[in-house]
């Protein structure tokens, strides 16, 4: 069997001056991410990929450096383009988010479609599949994104159900067969 873990990033200093892209993990995400330094999937792993924003790239490096291994960064593992509003008080957020799965071919408020960037995020992750056929695969992203990519793998509309609650999460996918293994456990 072939594994994909899909590891989100932990808690973010929040900066409604910065771009969203640029937030990088708070205090309390740090210690988050040391303790999945401790978790037995590394053990299973032959390399590493990661979306190019510095929440992810941080949790990527740390692994990189304990386990010594390979680590790539790629562009279509980012989070959802919503550079369009930027920061928003989380409520309306929550609310545009929920809109984006909604209506997965409008975009909200100028943000990426939903079929957008689950085509986006799909293809990359086949492509990297593809490259390292037979072997575990972690990737370090973003929520919203892998919710996309569990819904495509479950041949389904984008749907809000397949989110995480909260930031800092695992899934485990058995890529031979496209089935999800477990779904979010937080770490």
């Amino acid at each position: 069997m072939t594994k994909l873990f899909l590891i989100t990033h932990p808690d973010v200093v929040i900066d409604p001056k910065q771009k969203i892209d640029e937030w990088v993990i708070s205090e309390k995400g740090i210690k988050r991410a040391k303790d999945l330094m401790d978790n037995p999937l590394w053990g299973e792993v032959a390399v590493i990929y990661s979306s190019t924003e510095q929440k992810a790239k941080t949790i990527a490096e740390m692994a990189k450096h304990k386990f010594s291994l390979p680590l790539f960064e790629k562009e279509g593992l980012v989070e959802i383009d919503r550079s369009s509003t930027g920061f928003m008080p989380f409520d309306e957020f929550m609310d545009t988010v929920k809109e984006f799965f909604k209506k997965p071919d409008q975009s909200c408020k100028g943000w990426e479609t939903a079929n957008a960037a689950m085509s986006r995020v799909s293809l990359c992750i086949e492509s990297i599949m593809k490259k390292h056929s037979g072997e575990n695969v972690v990737l370090i992203g973003h929520g919203a994104a892998f919710a996309l990519l569990l819904s495509d793998i479950k041949g389904i509309k984008p749907t809000f159900d397949l989110c995480q609650d909260g930031v800092g999460f695992v899934s485990e996918i058995d890529w031979d067969k496209r089935e999800i293994i477990s779904m979010w456990k937080a770490y």
